[in-house]
């Protein structure tokens, strides 16, 4: 059983973009879970994460949403779980969500340090669970050369199989290629692929606002009038 634990040091980085496209390419029967989750969506009396509803649906996962999440609420997680507690939670969820399964991907907060006061930030979700940790990074040149030279520096990756960064949403990917991957190979930290920029991927969908904003719809149909 493969273990991923995906992280990035900014928010909307692009982590749950990434996971469905390397399940899409990779093509094997994965499991998901996202112990802290912090996009809280109430449905049919239900709370979960919009990421885990998103993953259930795209691939069909049997297991339910809300059982993919630990908690949405620091000051509920402080009240109810130490640190022992929630080692023993993550793990019995990665355990529930990998049978049958090849591949586990565990998504981590919305930054590196999103949770850790209640145990649950990413790195801490790596050394719970095993496997590898890959860090999603995006933004303009210099805000990439800063995350990885961040980790390069002051991200104690000690006790976890880091396996390197992926570059999300580069505007130019044959500049990039040529112009900043030799520099950042410099820095010292694997660069696992480069994915270019896709304006489609930053529209939100019907769906969600629909249901941010408990909202229904339906479609629309356009009857011609001409003659």
């Amino acid at each position: 059983m493969n273990k991923v634990i995906i992280a990035s040091l900014r928010r909307n980085a692009g982590k749950t973009t990434v996971m469905v496209g390397l399940t899409q390419a990779l093509n094997k029967r994965i499991g998901y879970l996202k112990p802290f989750g912090d996009r809280l969506i109430y449905n049919k009396k239900r709370l979960w994460d919009y990421d885990s509803a998103l993953i259930a649906n795209i691939f069909a996962l049997s297991e339910n949403p809300e059982d993919m999440s630990l908690g949405f609420d620091h000051s509920k997680l402080r009240y109810m779980y130490d640190e022992k507690i929630t080692q023993e939670k993550v793990a019995e969820l990665a355990a529930n969500m990998s049978q049958g399964k090849d591949i586990l991907f565990v998504e981590g907060g919305r930054d590196l340090s999103y949770g850790i006061s209640v145990y649950l930030d990413a790195l801490s979700l790596a050394r719970y669970v095993g496997g590898n940790l890959v860090a999603v990074v995006s933004g303009d040149e210099n805000t990439i050369f800063d995350d990885i030279t961040y980790i390069k520096k002051h991200v104690d990756v000690s006790g976890i199989n880091f396996k390197g960064v992926i570059i999300n949403k580069v505007q130019n990917i044959d500049d990039f290629k040529e112009t900043y991957l030799p520099q950042i190979a410099k820095i010292g930290v694997p660069v696992l692929g480069a994915i270019p920029y896709q304006q489609d991927l930053t529209y939100f969908s019907v769906n969600y606002l629909s249901e941010r904003l408990f909202a229904k719809w339906s479609p629309v149909k356009i009857i011609s009038t001409a003659r």
